[in-house]
């Protein structure tokens, strides 16, 4: 393949998955059926609804419609969780009454294609998985090759996964090809091995920061992604490394910023109940060791886990507005993440792999459906836009 190129078109479009995405399977008594658990929003579709309505059997019917009530937005339905936020439709061994008495066809789109998304940029197309899904987030995060990118036939399982389907904010460009080279360039810089996991982030913002300005001409994109990813940007870079400058005052204060307007919307996100001091700790000597300790341990988890978000949600077209405000919004969740993990870590010597996958999956969760969450990260970054890299420079370490 041509380099600076990832795909060859054809008329019926290009599909692409990670290699993990393959191998998936729901299992619920691997989780315990979380998805129908711990205060999770389910949807019930409209059609679904009206499907529950004609069941013949009173007694089944009364005790399906009973456990639905109108959504908060007034535009569907979703399930009355009971008073421990469970689906009362769970039976013994976590299996779904309604699969079990109806079938598996009579479940809502919701309950159909957890923890499945179909992102899609004109006739692109990436199939991915849910990291809130403990399932889904094992096998994406725990093996070496999982974020390998397959093009697979665009006739497998179509109509399952067009009911998942999303579709990308890509605006101002001048084709598809374009926004899909643009996000895969981006994914190309996460996945550098020549370089540790923070100078990525910083290359990242530094190519977007050059790519919004041409993102009208393919072959320049294609040249500028080849560019970063080259051993003659790597030497023209390495000064940068050198001389680089961290502000540690000022990223206690922004990350302090950051959570009590979290703290504010009532987000609940820190497991700890002193997140103040968690943050102290954060930040004091023994961070040092954390971090390190955390590093050697799960490093190749928390990479793999912040290069799939990257395509998950589509940036730097995630949110509205220019790809530095997308990028610092990433980079925002980023640092969130690892203060959230480090007070895990305050709160467990002993960190385990189990943690931290519970920990991405708290955090996936608070990304893929608490928009007040996203909304606050993306706030906060409006100052910086003039001055991308000294963001970076509050934010990032590099060691």
């Amino acid at each position: 393949m041509e380099k600076g190129r990832y795909f060859l078109m054809n008329n019926q479009g290009i599909i692409l998955q990670p290699k993990y995405v393959g191998n998936f399977q729901c299992d619920g008594s691997k989780c315990n059926a979380k998805c129908c658990r711990s205060n999770w929003r389910i949807e019930i579709d409209v059609d679904t609804y009206k499907k529950y309505q004609r069941i013949k059997n009173p007694a089944m019917r009364k005790k399906i419609l009973s456990s639905i009530q109108p959504s908060t937005d007034r535009t569907g339905f979703e399930i009355r969780l009971n008073m421990l936020g469970d689906c009362p439709l769970q039976c013994e061994g976590t299996l779904c009454y309604v699969q079990r008495s109806i079938g598996e066809d009579a479940l809502s789109v919701t309950c159909k294609t957890y923890p499945r998304v179909a992102l899609q940029i004109g006739k692109y197309q990436f199939r991915l998985l849910s990291m809130t899904c403990p399932v889904a987030a094992e096998q994406a995060l725990l093996s070496s090759n999982a974020m390998e990118l397959q093009q697979i036939d665009c006739e497998k399982d179509t109509a399952a996964w067009a009911l998942t389907t999303k579709f990308c904010n890509a605006k101002n460009v001048s084709d598809d090809l374009v926004a899909v080279h643009i996000v895969m360039g981006g994914l190309a810089i996460l996945q550098n091995a020549s370089y540790t996991f923070e100078q990525r982030l910083v290359l990242l913002g530094l190519f977007l920061d050059r790519v919004e300005d041409c993102q009208q001409d393919v072959e320049a994109v294609a040249g500028l992604i080849d560019y970063y990813n080259s051993d003659t940007f790597q030497q023209e870079i390495s000064n940068l490394w050198d001389n680089w400058q961290y502000y540690p005052t000022a990223h206690q204060q922004f990350m302090k910023g950051i959570i009590t307007v979290l703290e504010q919307q009532k987000e609940k996100l820190l497991i700890a109940s002193e997140p103040w001091q968690i943050m102290n700790q954060y930040y004091n000597n023994i961070y040092e060791k954390r971090h390190h300790v955390i590093q050697d341990n799960f490093g190749s988890v928390l990479e793999r886990y912040w290069q799939h978000e990257w395509l998950f949600h589509a940036y730097p077209y995630s949110f509205n507005g220019g790809f530095l405000h997308n990028y610092f919004s990433y980079l925002i969740a980023y640092e969130m993440c690892q203060l959230l993990i480090h007070s895990t870590y305050a709160l467990d010597d002993a960190l385990k792999e189990k943690n931290i996958l519970d920990v991405l999956g708290l955090f996936s969760r608070a990304l893929d459906h608490r928009r007040n969450f996203s909304k606050a990260l993306v706030k906060e970054t409006e100052v910086f836009e003039k001055e991308p890299l000294k963001l970076m420079q509050v934010l990032l370490r590099l060691q």
